[in-house]
């Protein structure tokens, strides 16, 4: 029998909608930009169920359609995010430990 092991979460946000970041076609979560992280590889992380490990990986798609316009780097290094009438700042985590 084979295994697939996924490089870091097993789950994927792939939709952000109405509020709601969607694992699957009805199954989400609200979204909550002041909860994002970002790894040290430079991907997005929002919080999760704990059933599907407790943090999942923003897919790029949603980072190109909805979030592009709302995320900024400073010549620091920092990043943060303007969602829902207020700037949050982005965490970097390590890799190993999202």
């Amino acid at each position: 029998m084979n295994f697939v092991r996924a490089e870091d979460t097993g789950c994927v946000f792939s939709r952000l909608e109405s509020g709601t970041l969607y694992y699957a076609p009805s199954l989400g979560v609200p979204f909550s930009a002041k909860e994002l992280t970002l790894s040290q590889k430079g991907r997005l992380y929002h919080p999760a169920p704990r059933s599907i490990g407790g943090r999942a990986l923003v897919a790029s798609s949603i980072l190109d359609s909805e979030l592009k316009d709302l995320i900024a780097i400073d010549d620091e290094g920092n990043t943060t995010i303007e969602y829902g009438g207020g700037v949050h700042a982005i965490m970097t985590h390590n890799d190993k430990t999202q």
